[in-house]
């Protein structure tokens, strides 16, 4: 826009901010959790020992785990709405420009939907953020967990299962292919981290 009204006279003859300096942009660390973690997860959402809050908040984490969804998508969804035919989860995100995410209801998908179904939520990013430090002690995970490590979870998940990355961006929803591509970077680096152990040997 600046250089636009430069280009074109009248307004301003120089950019303001030519000798500002951003600094450097550095991608944030991703979490995600491993399987077996998940499962721990799933676990506390089938005890009948916990706060019915807690439940539910666990439930709808393993939501963003299966499916990819932000929070602002899981925590509306509706099974009325949202499940066409019984086996596909397909609705419109809520950011950039609604890309419509279109999701086979597969095996381990399957009980964390019904369980959706049963133990509906209503609740604010930041307090579900809160009840996600509790679930990590409750399921014995030693990571910070937020809604977006549920969306980073599925994310690893498709490496992990030799997705190739074109669909693995479809099902994630994302128009940059580069936001897909940071998930295999970071599991090919996982490997290189473990091939450097062989050393040790």
């Amino acid at each position: 826009m600046i250089n636009l009204a430069i280009k074109h006279g009248g307004i301003i003859s120089e950019n303001p901010f030519k000798e500002f300096n951003r600094g450097n942009y550095k991608q944030s660390q991703r979490t995600w959790l491993e399987m077996d973690e998940v499962q721990r997860i799933f676990e506390v959402a089938n005890r009948k020992d916990i706060p019915d809050i807690l439940k539910r908040v666990a439930i709808y984490f393993l939501l963003m785990c299966y499916t990819g969804l932000r929070f602002e998508d899981a925590i509306s969804f509706d099974p009325l709405i949202h499940i066409i035919e019984d086996e596909r989860i397909v609705r419109r995100t809520s950011k950039g420009v609604g890309n419509v995410i279109n999701i086979k209801i597969y095996a381990k998908l399957l009980p964390v939907v019904e369980l959706a179904k049963a133990y509906p939520l209503q609740l604010s990013n930041q307090k579900f953020n809160v009840w996600l430090k509790q679930l990590a002690i409750t399921a014995g995970i030693n990571k910070n967990l937020t809604t977006h490590v549920g969306r980073h979870t599925f994310g690893g998940f498709m490496p992990d299962a030799n997705i190739p990355k074109d669909i693995a961006q479809r099902m994630l929803g994302h128009t940059d292919k580069k936001s897909t591509e940071i998930y295999y970077h970071l599991k090919d680096r996982k490997i290189d981290e473990a091939a450097d152990r062989l050393n040790y040997l």
